[in-house]
């Protein structure tokens, strides 16, 4: 009995494991063939299978996104265009395109919605303007900030900006020779306290922190300077996965990851505060009015309480959840762009000494000398008037997507989702599919451009990688023609009603910031700094500020 039991189990044993063998191999073979069957028909009977690109790229989107994970995705893109032209198939159901006139078209005329690549910039899952899909819906949210954003408002805040980079001046005057500081760590610090002041009408400790831990590394970083520094890369990586998968790899032991991990968290927590402390002073005001004993005083609020007196019948009215989303959403773009941007216009400085002299020249002229501190601070009309101030500006905005044409910060493809054909009410007939330069797109088709292309074509751009602010000082009659075409290809805050609603905000911080500096120090690279280390792909810039020069 022993014998025939143990030839039974053997027997019973050896089944399934023949059993689980056939399974994998059947298993494998489906998914070979499915893999297969799918590149087929991508690459031969795809509505799209007519526009041109690299086969690997047509069949599935882990090219695109692999280049977007490691940073390349706006280079990787640009070479595609050199290659197969301003129209290329980029993934499965992906079109990129270079052209300035088709991106009016996509983003102005048309004005289509967003894809979900966006998604991954929710807020603890509630929308803010920069994910919201639907440009309807995003109008409506940009309605209740827009206002704040205006010139005019911002001139109001325009005396505290101003201490805040008089601070950084004199923290740069205080470490000065001692070793390179890194534009990276220094400017996000007065961004967040500038944003802290518009947002909550908080005066931030970020700048006073980061001067502490850099003349002693053994004081602790401020943990919110630290939470929006990372929250960038954070928003974007989680975008970049399933939820199920960016939940467990969130569970890696490793307190740096898992500080990084807690970043969105620090962040809510910090609004969350804020919001609550503004609510209750709202509110002894709005009691101190009942019974006739006080006033608001409107003529120069912080967001989180310009949200909070939005009439509860506006269509602009928010809950809790989203306004904390939409502030935390407005930090992020007001503290990384601008950041990124002042880094590379300082590295331009830095090896640069014919636009270091030529800017310094204009400032010089257009601000007297204080008495006896040093040079003057800027005034934002003063600078706004500024020809090569404004073109050094421009240049940068221009060559990067944050710098602003050769160092911009957002140079990555603006995904947008081609939508289902209209049907006419009496013909019962459907427009025919978009048209993008001849090429016609089914709906579900997403296109994007992207501004580091637009911004290095030859044709408007003479010599598109040369850092060069006099392309926008042409004399008159070339301005009209050549100077409206450059014009017309500068998107580095994007186009249309989805522009970047702090715009205004961003350029008002890089005049300042660079005045102020520029007027008060030489701009050196150390050694380690190079073309290659400087790379877009390097998320870092160092710069060492000399001495102040008479």
């Amino acid at each position: 009995m022993e014998l025939i039991s143990s030839f039974v189990s053997s027997t019973a044993s050896d089944a399934w494991t023949v059993i689980y063998n056939y399974s994998i191999h059947i298993t494998a073979t489906l998914l070979v063939l499915y893999v297969v069957q799918k590149a087929i028909y991508e690459l031969y009977f795809s509505p799209l299978c007519d526009v041109a690109g690299p086969w690997y790229a047509v069949i599935s989107n882990i090219w695109l996104t692999g280049h977007r994970l490691f940073f390349r995705q706006a280079m990787a893109v640009d070479a595609l265009f050199e290659k197969y032209g301003p129209v290329v198939r980029v993934g499965p159901r992906r079109v990129a395109f270079n052209d300035a006139g088709a991106a009016r078209d996509v983003y102005v005329d048309c004005n289509f919605d967003k894809s979900t690549v966006y998604q991954g910039f929710k807020m603890n899952g509630h929308d803010q303007s920069i994910n919201i899909l639907s440009g309807s819906v995003h109008a409506l949210r940009r309605k209740a900030f827009a206002q704040h954003y205006t010139t005019a408002n911002l001139a109001l805040y325009g005396p505290e900006i101003d201490e805040h980079v008089v601070q950084s001046v004199n923290i740069l005057r205080t470490i000065y020779g001692r070793r390179p500081v890194n534009c990276l760590e220094l400017f996000p610090q007065l961004l967040i306290d500038v944003m802290c002041l518009i947002s909550s009408g908080v005066r931030g400790e970020a700048l006073a922190t980061w001067a502490k831990t850099f003349s002693d590394e053994t004081n602790v970083p401020d943990l919110l300077s630290v939470a929006l520094s990372d929250m960038p890369a954070f928003c974007d990586m989680r975008g970049s996965f399933p939820t199920w998968m960016w939940n467990a790899l969130c569970r890696i032991p490793n307190k740096r990851w898992n500080q990084f991990c807690q970043s969105e968290s620090i962040v809510t927590q910090f609004v969350t505060a804020r919001l609550e402390e503004i609510r209750k002073r709202v509110w002894a005001e709005e009691g101190k009015i009942q019974n006739g004993n006080g006033h608001v005083k409107v003529d120069k609020i912080p967001l989180l309480e310009r949200f909070l007196r939005t009439s509860p019948t506006s269509p602009e009215k928010m809950i809790d959840e989203d306004i904390i989303a939409e502030t935390m959403g407005q930090l992020l773009a007001g503290i990384d762009m601008t950041a990124m941007t002042l880094a590379y216009l300082f590295w331009e400085l830095s090896r640069r000494d014919d636009i270091m002299t030529q800017l310094r020249a204009e400032l010089d002229a257009a601000m007297p000398v204080s008495n006896g501190s040093g040079r003057a601070f800027p005034d934002i009309a003063v600078l706004n008037e500024l020809p090569y101030l404004n073109g050094f500006i421009k240049e940068g905005m221009s060559n990067t997507h944050n710098s602003l044409r050769t160092h911009s910060a957002g140079p990555s493809l603006l995904e947008r989702v081609v939508p289902e054909p209209a049907v006419d009410s009496w013909s019962k007939e459907s427009t025919p599919d978009f048209d993008l330069l001849g090429i016609p797109l089914p709906p579900g088709t997403i296109i994007a451009t992207q501004s580091w292309s637009l911004h290095r074509d030859p044709y408007i751009f003479p010599e598109p990688d040369l850092f060069n602010p006099d392309r926008w000082l042409n004399d008159a009659a070339e301005r009209t023609m050549s100077g409206a075409m450059m014009a017309q290809q500068m998107i580095p805050f994007g186009l249309g009603s989805r522009m970047c609603g702090g715009m205004n905000l961003a350029q008002m911080m890089l005049r300042f910031v660079v005045a102020a500096v520029v007027r008060n120090f030489d701009v050196v690279a150390p050694a380690e700094t190079t073309e290659k280390s400087m790379a877009m792909r390097e998320l870092f810039v160092s710069a060492e500020f000399a001495g102040s020069v008479d």
